[in-house]
């Protein structure tokens, strides 16, 4: 029998349509202030490209933190409540789904972290998957869910029952979709340069998608895709260089690609309809003392000699500051969420072992930098927790999966506390 959500179709609430990037009221070169906070930076448009420079101070006027609200998994139990790999989280007003791709389930609970029912059962048929991968559900309350492995879309009904199946296995595009507010699905486009062995001339786009496939040609930014920095290839063992910049890319729910390469603290917003936003802010790059370059130096060693015994470092030498960000993170409120590493400190007491340099003894505070789609930085939130896998936002609700020291894998709610509020 199948599986089903047990209870009424959910009533969603839309995404909010994306804002115009700087008005008329835009003055070249001129100091940009608001009341909220002391943010304080230069807005100038050239032509199609605006660009948005954050000088000091935010929006918010300080530091937000992150409440928790919810848990939801145990370590054992009911099976619904033990995760095995979560790949997508999505929230509403009234339910939170879960893909856990191990389990090849995608779970819904309810802000309490109640389990609701499940949508979908594996299997290849109408409605079911082999390896969902991600979950969103439209302003109609239908739900998607995607599997990459069979390049396919599932729609379900509200309540769980499965509408139809979007095959597209023709379409030249990856990752995962990210759904526009007027209901478009858009999937992650690469456009080959002509040095397609390489793949240095490379750019990244967006395709568009429904149940027959591709529609129209793809939208491509002017963005390449970049390479991270690697440790030279013997014997197929390859690592990446600790701390080396590298291309971050996303596709933003407005309808938008946003990229940037995190040598420094810029990145850009191309737009469907050609426009460009590029958004930069000053700061102090985050140094990587030798003790901490000589301890990844050791761990990225170690796993080369597991696959190559013998191998030595051959690459290139370990930066002394950290990359400018992590990741480049559309939520689902019409911001971009820069996820950066902080400062990273020895554990007292602790002493790293060079035959095991796992799980090491540093430990590294994370940050969220929340910018809006018109450039301007609103301000940072901590981290509860150390680097963050899924997460899913959306006004003030984060939710996050959070793996503690015994392994067990949780969905955890959190909601956003700005500066000044209780």
């Amino acid at each position: 029998m199948r599986s089903t959500i047990a209870r009424a179709p959910f009533a969603l609430h839309g995404i909010a349509a994306a804002t115009l990037i700087c008005t008329a009221a835009c003055t070249p070169s001129q100091p940009s202030f608001t009341a909220q906070g002391d943010w304080m930076g230069t807005i100038t448009t050239d032509g199609d490209v605006t660009t948005v420079v954050n000088e000091s101070g935010s929006v918010w006027g300080g530091t937000a933190t992150l409440r928790e609200e919810a848990s939801i998994g145990v370590e054992s139990g009911d099976r619904p409540y033990m995760f095995g790999l979560v790949t997508s989280i999505w929230g509403t007003d009234e339910a939170i789904y879960v893909v856990d791709l191990q389990a090849r389930a995608v779970r819904v609970f309810d802000h309490d972290g109640r389990w609701i029912g499940s949508i979908g059962r594996p299997g290849q048929g109408p409605g079911e998957f082999l390896r969902p991968e991600s979950v969103m559900t439209a302003t109609d309350g239908r739900v998607f869910v995607y599997e990459g492995y069979s390049s396919r879309v599932n729609v379900y009904s509200p309540g769980g029952e499965p509408l139809e199946t979007w095959s597209l296995g023709g379409v030249r595009a990856s990752g995962r979709p990210v759904l526009h507010p007027d209901g478009r699905v858009f999937l992650r486009s690469i456009d080959p340069g002509p040095d397609q062995a390489e793949h240095h001339d490379d750019t990244l786009g967006m395709q568009e998608v429904n149940a027959g496939g591709a529609v129209g040609p793809p939208f491509t930014s002017s963005f390449p895709v970049g390479l991270n920095a690697r440790l030279t290839a013997v014997e197929g063992t390859s690592a990446n260089v600790p701390f080396a910049a590298a291309h971050r890319s996303a596709l933003v729910p407005a309808g938008a690609f946003v990229g940037g390469f995190s040598n420094e603290y810029a990145f850009e917003i191309h737009w469907l309809d050609g426009r460009v936003t590029r958004i930069e802010r000053h700061g102090d790059p985050v140094p990587v003392s030798a003790d901490l370059r000589e301890y990844h130096r050791r761990r990225v060693e170690a796993q080369l000699r597991a696959r190559n015994p013998g191998r030595s470092w051959d690459g290139a030498e370990i930066p002394a500051h950290k990359p400018a960000f992590a990741a480049l993170i559309p939520d689902q409120s019409d911001r971009i969420l820069v996820y950066r590493e902080g400062p990273s400190r020895r554990i007292e007491g602790c002493e790293d072992d060079p035959a095991n340099p796992f799980p090491g003894c540093w430990r590294t505070d994370w940050f969220w930098d929340l910018f809006t789609l018109e450039g301007k930085y609103l301000g940072d939130v901590i981290s509860p927790v150390g680097p963050a896998n899924t997460i899913f936002v959306r006004d003030d609700m984060w939710l996050m999966e959070v793996q503690d020291e015994a392994g067990t894998i949780m969905v955890k709610r959190y909601r956003l506390i700005l500066p000044g509020d209780r």
